[in-house]
């Protein structure tokens, strides 16, 4: 099997991996049970691959190609540069993984401490359509 792609959750590689599975390729998700069962060190790793059978690679890729497209139709530009190379950042990450180590249990923190973080210039903001679902 060969390495299509990494994800960097679990939710998106079983995205990707329904997508294949519509298209009649069969793929296979190594790290499925470690980042299921043990998810908190599955954000410090970071990555979860997803493999496919050497015949089907081309087709895995052009498949990843569109919804690649899909997601940068969706992508909020950044307010101050404009660029659209943004990415969910969360400041917490690191803080809530140090309790992992002597205990093995991160800190609980709120999904709402994230926010889009700006790759070209590093601004941060909460996008208008996101802040109006919080405020619901």
């Amino acid at each position: 099997m060969n390495t299509l792609t990494r994800t960097e959750s679990l939710d998106e590689a079983y995205l990707v991996q329904s997508e294949l599975r519509a298209a009649g390729i069969e793929s296979f998700i190594p790290e499925e049970n470690h980042a299921y069962l043990i998810w908190s060190h599955h954000l410090a790793i970071g990555w979860i691959r997803i493999q496919v059978m050497a015949e089907d690679l081309e087709g895995g890729r052009s498949i990843l190609a569109n919804l690649r497209a899909e997601r940068e139709k969706t992508r909020h530009p950044c307010p101050d540069c404009g660029s659209k190379d943004s990415h969910w950042y969360s400041r917490w990450r690191a803080i809530r993984l140090i309790p992992m180590i002597p205990i093995g249990v991160p800190l609980p923190i709120s999904p709402s401490s994230e926010s889009l973080r700006c790759a070209n210039c590093g601004t941060s903001w909460l996008p208008v359509d996101h802040a109006e679902q919080e405020t619901e």
